[in-house]
């Protein structure tokens, strides 16, 4: 059942982010659980269309790959949905400060804060030319969580893999927002 990881470990994380994760702790734990035998051989082909643009639309070679996203409307919805008990529905936008908490909970053990829009985390509070503090973008907060700290023990730089995917996903979050901006200005 537990795919040949330690049990006892597994038990420990699990304490310890209903423990402390606000997020998790109180409420029941979903997930979704897809039913596939253990031995299914699963494929990914690229594709492209014969009109498509030579140059921008080529298949890319391994070296060439940086994400793959598996969603057609990845693209537009990155967001989490999440059933809550009596109220439905719930969209958790990739923007809001929660999506990384739920999407990343072993980085985001304790229910840490993600990046938002409006993240007023610099240190000392600097403020701008009008008076307002200044906003921290995703790519300054990102710089910042993933700046190596020889002392730290932080969590989002000891998770080897589940570090990588994450940030693939920041990327790809960055890419998206910049994209966004171009095609609203």
């Amino acid at each position: 059942m537990t795919g040949g990881l330690d049990q006892r470990i597994l038990e420990t994380i699990d304490h310890v982010m209903v423990t402390h994760n606000e997020r998790i702790g109180g409420r029941s734990q979903s997930c979704v659980a897809v039913n596939l035998p253990e031995n299914v051989d699963l494929m990914l082909r690229l594709h492209v269309t014969r009109h498509a643009n030579p140059g921008t639309h080529n298949t890319p070679t391994a070296s060439e790959v940086a994400a793959i996203v598996i969603d057609q409307g990845a693209a537009l919805h990155r967001d989490i949905v999440l059933i809550t008990r009596g109220a439905g529905f719930r969209r958790i936008f990739e923007s809001s400060s929660s999506y990384d908490p739920l999407q990343y909970p072993l980085l985001f053990a304790y229910g840490e804060r993600g990046w938002t829009y409006d993240h007023f985390s610099y240190v000392g509070n600097p403020v701008s030319n009008n008076g307002e503090p200044k906003i921290m973008s995703l790519q300054e907060y990102e710089a910042y969580i993933l700046y190596d700290r020889t002392a730290s023990d932080t969590l989002i730089l000891r998770a080897g893999r589940l570090t990588q995917q994450y940030c693939v996903d920041q990327w790809a979050k960055l890419e998206q927002e910049f994209l966004r901006f171009i095609e609203n200005n």
